[in-house]
Parts: structure tokens; C-alpha cells; sequence
């Protein structure tokens, strides 16, 4: 990106017009965004007034390049309805012009609900609302220890471990599988997250494992940058043969339990639904409750 403090400056002040609170990290946005299957030259595009930086576009389009991704950071003034407009065009045409681009590729980019006016432009440029993000947070003072089965065993991810880093990536890949209209990272942006994202904190996250050493299941816990004295739960996962035990909701307090022994009073985390209901209800159940939603707006990259 063209200068990557910018970037999150524009982004962070949209956010705390709509919500109060910064989104990225500088650090955090850096290996977020930059990845590398991100080409740190061509994917983004500023728009500037009188030499000022004032809104911005990230692109980002990675293996297996069926979807791609927009990032729009468009903080209030009088004009940034047509600076939006201008930037997600421009986004559209570096995606296209990107020889990985194919005719099935989709382009997703995510909007706050705050923000209707946004929503409006970016559905009259042919985006349709397909599925919903929700940031929910819950206290973590009372929450009672996890219950699991005396035949799994728990321990410590270790962030210096490429076993536990491939470990932990086998459970995500199979909770979230290719082809799935939700989250998903692809092998190299997982790795380069996990050893270059400062809020990836040692001795945090958590991997469930049978008898014999297989890892079963796997709860990935960063330090949140949001608000302080809280830590962000950002992936859940437990592979088929031991869903529907109560592993997902045990990983979800063991997670507060880590916390709260760093003295972080709250967690979050930040997970995709179809609707409001039903895929909550695990987050519901230990405390946590919706904060924000942002929807995810998509379009074929090659019918706008």
C-alpha cells in the first residue's frame, strides 16, 4: 500500500464516526492486508484534495481466486458519496485488470449497517447483500469454567511451532471449506498472520487433541484492538467427528478464562450469519451479545 498509516487513519477515522472506536492497528492492518498473496503496489488507490490524502480503496484477490476483496475507507465529507462511487470503480478495474481475475470470480466488499447511505450506493453499482457480519462481545468476570471430555486433552498453541501453526490451519480448513459463501483463509495468509500480526500474543490460543496427538479442534485468541483490556476471539474450529459436543462452546470459555487471567474484562469476536438468529445462539449462550453488524455486499466481478 502507498503508505499503510494513511490508510489506517482513513479507515480508523471512519470508524470512530460511525462507531466510536478504531478498527485497525497499524501494525495489525499491515499484515492483515499486506499478505503475500497481496501485490503491495498495484492493489490500492487514494484519492487525494489539495495534496491530502482523503479516502481510499485496498484490493485484494488471493488462491484460489474465486473471490476477491474490497476495503474501502470513506471518512466523512462533503463530497465521500462520490468519492466512494469513484474508488470502488476504480477497485473494479485494478481487480479486472489482475491476470488471476476469472469470469467466476466475485467481489465482496463489506459495509456497516450505520452506514445507509454507503449501502445504497455500493447496491446501485450492482452489489447485492448476500450474508451478515456481527462483532458481538461478552464480560468475562463470571463466566464459568469449560466443561470438556475427559477424553480430549488441551493445550497451548504455540505461535513458534510450525507443527501447531499447520496443526491449527487443518482444523480451520475443514470448518470453513473452500467454496463456502463465509469466512476463509487460504494456507500462506494464515501463516504470515500468525507470525506477523503483533496482536497474536504467545501463550493464548488454544488446540483440543485426542488421545493419540491429533488436533481436533482449535480456538485462535488475539489481543483485540478496539478497546482496551479485551481480547478478540478470532476463529473457532472443530473438525466433524467431535461437533455437536460441546467443544465450540468450551473453547469460548476457556478463551474468557485466558483473558481474564491478563486482567481483560471483555471478549469479542466477529462471525458471519445468514440471518440473526440461529447462529448466534452458541455466542448467546455464554454471554456474549450482538454490538455491531456489517453486511457483506457482493457482485460478479465482470457483470458491473
Amino acid at each position: 500500500m502507498r503508505d499503510v498509516a494513511t490508510f489506517a487513519d482513513l479507515m480508523n477515522r471512519y470508524h470512530q464516526w460511525l462507531r466510536g472506536e478504531n478498527l485497525w492497528d497499524v501494525d495489525e492492518l499491515r499484515a492483515t492486508l499486506l499478505s503475500p498473496n497481496s501485490d503491495p503496489v498495484n492493489n490500492d488507490r487514494y484519492l487525494d484534495l489539495d495534496g491530502v490524502a482523503v479516502a481510499a480503496i485496498h484490493t485484494h484477490l488471493a488462491e484460489p481466486f474465486d473471490r476477491a476483496h474490497l476495503y474501502l475507507a470513506a471518512p466523512p465529507t462533503p463530497a465521500r458519496l462520490e468519492h466512494a462511487r469513484t474508488l470502488i470503480e476504480s477497485g473494479i478495474r485494478l481487480l479486472r485488470s489482475n491476470k488471476d481475475a476469472t469470469a467466476e470470480t466475485q467481489v465482496d466488499i463489506a459495509i456497516p449497517a450505520e452506514d445507509a447511505e454507503l449501502q445504497t450506493l455500493v447496491a446501485s453499482l450492482g452489489f447485492a447483500a448476500v450474508r451478515r457480519v456481527y462483532i458481538l462481545e461478552g464480560p468475562t468476570a463470571e463466566s464459568p469454567p469449560p466443561d470438556w471430555p475427559i477424553t480430549l486433552s488441551i493445550r497451548t498453541l504455540d505461535l513458534d511451532s510450525t507443527r501447531d501453526i499447520e496443526a491449527s490451519y487443518s482444523v480451520f480448513d475443514e470448518t470453513f471449506p473452500p467454496g463456502e459463501e463465509s469466512w476463509r483463509m487460504e494456507h500462506d495468509e494464515y501463516v504470515h498472520m500468525l507470525t506477523n500480526d503483533p496482536t497474536a500474543v504467545s501463550h493464548l490460543s488454544t488446540l483440543v487433541e485426542s488421545e493419540q496427538g491429533v488436533v481436533l479442534a482449535a480456538c485462535l485468541n488475539f489481543r483485540d484492538t478496539t478497546q482496551a483490556n479485551t481480547g478478540h476471539i478470532v476463529m473457532v474450529g472443530v473438525r466433524t467427528p467431535i461437533r455437536r459436543q460441546g467443544i465450540g462452546k468450551a473453547l469460548l470459555l476457556d478463551a474468557f478464562e485466558r483473558f481474564r487471567a491478563k486482567g481483560w474484562t471483555h471478549a469479542r469476536l466477529g462471525t458471519f450469519t445468514g440471518d440473526d438468529s440461529a447462529d448466534l445462539r452458541l455466542y448467546k449462550s455464554v454471554g456474549m451479545v450482538p454490538l455491531y453488524r456489517t453486511d457483506v455486499l457482493t457482485s460478479p466481478l465482470f457483470s458491473n
